[in-house]
């Protein structure tokens, strides 16, 4: 009993000083007024754009995981949804990277739109294309956009077709060997950075400063990739 006063009072606390706090609405748009938006993030990212969401008249769906159930983007939210772990991904963001689940929410609790926040599934083209198959708005580029430049291989390719200056760099590395290869035919120079395909937010990403990090910075880098972003390229 005294749990559930103290959440309520908490709560209730949270949600005076976050709105105490938001910018007045603004009264040259009215076009997402009374919308209801899910932020697919958890945090001061999720935090930040609840207030963005409050500011425009919009009501804010957060998500989270159970052991994220007592974050304050939990407290100030209209209305939140718990997640189930993700049984592919284990951790702490499994349950964030799951896009069957995720769409599920959104076409229960009738949202509108999902602005993804940065990282998790901003950059998924699989995430956008399952909103607009079910009608729900994505704040961000359209699945065609992110399949291209969600992946950097691709990325990296159009611009050179496109004679836009690029760094020199190597193909898409499938092993560490193949790696250490590359460094030691010298088609890139060290100090080298070496990212992941897919994702973004500096996740993914090593600095290689001699030959003897090839190998294990490639299986470090593709295993922040996989928890990350649910990818391992």
């Amino acid at each position: 009993m005294l749990r559930s006063i103290l959440h309520s009072t908490t709560k209730r606390l949270n949600q005076q000083r976050h709105h105490s706090s938001l910018p007045q609405p603004f009264t040259h748009d009215t076009s997402l007024r009374n919308k209801k938006i899910l932020i697919a993030n958890r945090g001061e990212i999720s935090l930040r754009i609840q207030r963005a969401a409050a500011a425009l008249g919009c009501q804010s769906v957060a998500v989270c995981a159970e052991r994220d159930m007592d974050s304050p983007h939990v407290e100030s939210a209209d209305e939140y949804v718990v997640l189930n772990d993700d049984g592919e991904r284990e951790g702490a963001i499994g349950p964030y990277l799951n896009v069957e689940a995720l769409t599920k929410v959104c076409v229960e609790r009738g949202v509108d739109l999902v602005h993804p926040g940065y990282g998790f599934l901003s950059e998924s083209s699989q995430f956008a294309q399952s909103l607009q198959d079910n009608n729900i708005g994505w704040v961000g580029p359209s699945p065609s956009v992110l399949q291209l430049f969600g992946d950097k291989i691709q990325a990296r390719a159009l611009a050179v077709r496109s004679d836009v200056p690029v760094v020199r760099g190597s193909e898409n590395l499938k092993s560490g060997e193949e790696v250490l290869d590359v460094l030691e035919s010298g088609m890139v120079g060290l100090p080298a950075i070496m990212k992941a395909a897919y994702g973004g937010g500096g996740r993914g990403m090593r600095i290689l400063r001699s030959t003897s990090d090839a190998l294990p910075s490639y299986k470090s880098c593709q295993r922040e990739a996989l928890t990350a972003f649910g990818r391992s390229e």
